[in-house]
């Protein structure tokens, strides 16, 4: 899942190291929010077949395929309406998963030791509907409008799933199940380490989670500028 490495806590070639931090119990973990998702019918009466309600990592996104038009999405938020999305779609996604397709589509970057759900439109037609950001206790559901002139199509962490027609919701929650990751710092030689590196237990906080502030740096390239050519040549 995903191709830049923010999950990836070692390279393999240290991979010994790693599995000695874990049997001398150096390790600590951050644990990863996920999302639930359930699907509905426009009576509200659950339509998926499986028991258990669906487990997503990074995020789920409701998106118009292969139509040519807009899709008309209903949002609510613990049962109260807060807008008709009229978007090429819209993307659901935890803070691990707004470093992800959420961030191409405008989201804020969230820390990943935050409870907290993002909500991102996709292509909007409205300059005004900017990406909201929820607490983790929220229920946000999206609804195909009666009116929409397309079905939307709902892809879980990259894989196709499910199509909504006209009338059909999918409900997101807060899972109860996050996922633990070890942190980078816990697994690396203290000698190795900045001042402030690897301390702290179990979960993550600002002071704790510094592997999430070197990734955004190295691995998105965060606010860096743009060389102007004339001051390349000047280097050279």
């Amino acid at each position: 899942m995903g191709t830049l490495g923010f999950l990836l806590p070692f390279h393999i070639d240290d991979y010994t190291k790693a599995i000695d931090s874990a049997f001398e119990g150096r390790i600590t973990v951050l644990h990863r929010m996920r999302l639930s998702c359930t699907f509905q019918d426009s009576g509200g009466e659950r339509i998926d077949t499986q028991a258990e309600d669906w487990q997503v990592m990074n995020e789920i996104a409701l998106h118009r395929g292969s139509s040519p038009h807009l899709n008309t999405i209903d949002v609510f938020v613990d049962g109260q309406h807060l807008t008709e999305a009229v978007s090429d779609g819209l993307i659901v996604s935890t803070p691990t998963g707004s470093t992800a397709y959420s961030l191409s589509a405008g989201g804020p970057i969230v820390h990943p030791s935050l409870s907290a759900i993002v909500l991102t439109p996709i292509c909007p037609r409205s300059l005004s509907f900017r990406p909201l950001v929820f607490p983790s206790s929220s229920a946000i559901t999206l609804r195909i409008s009666e009116r929409s002139r397309a079905s939307a199509g709902l892809s879980m962490d990259g894989q196709v799933s499910h199509v909504l027609s006209p009338g059909e919701a999918v409900t997101v929650r807060a899972s109860l199940y996050p996922i633990p990751c070890i942190n980078r710092s816990s697994i690396s030689d203290p000698r190795e380490l900045r001042p402030g590196e690897g301390e702290g237990g179990e979960g993550a906080g600002p002071g704790k989670e510094d592997d999430w502030v070197r990734d955004i740096n190295n691995l998105l390239q965060y606010n860096a500028t743009f060389r102007s050519k004339a001051l390349t040549r000047h280097l050279r």
